[in-house]
């Protein structure tokens, strides 16, 4: 009973060293490029702006879709972005910034 017991705190505390991998898709408000941060915003279900602004570590990918060198610097305002990131302590470090790309729509077949 006391060998379960021991295994599961273990496994407790593993879990909470690990800091939880969270996303964030919006607008792209402003780039830093000098203190590497990207301010992003987005509209939340109560109608209601949220604003994060994220510390892109040198650890971090960015995703441009072929739109040049996918650096920080790529990103500018109005983009659509998603943005995975940790919580450490107050600051939000982004690992992974990626450009999102609508799809055209497909246009269907007119019928008469």
């Amino acid at each position: 009973m006391w060998s379960v017991s021991l295994l599961a705190l273990a496994a407790l505390g593993d879990a909470a060293d690990k800091p939880k991998k969270l996303q964030f898709t919006g607008t792209v408000e402003s780039v830093d490029t000098a203190t590497g941060t990207c301010t992003v915003t987005k509209v939340g279900k109560d109608k209601q702006a949220v604003t994060k602004t994220f510390r892109c570590t040198d650890a971090c990918t960015y995703v441009t879709h072929g739109r040049g060198t996918a650096t920080l610097d790529a990103f500018v305002a109005g983009d659509k972005v998603t943005v995975s990131y940790i919580e450490a302590g107050d600051q939000l470090l982004c690992h992974k910034l990626s450009l999102n790309i609508q799809k055209p729509k497909k246009e269907k077949p007119k019928t008469d």
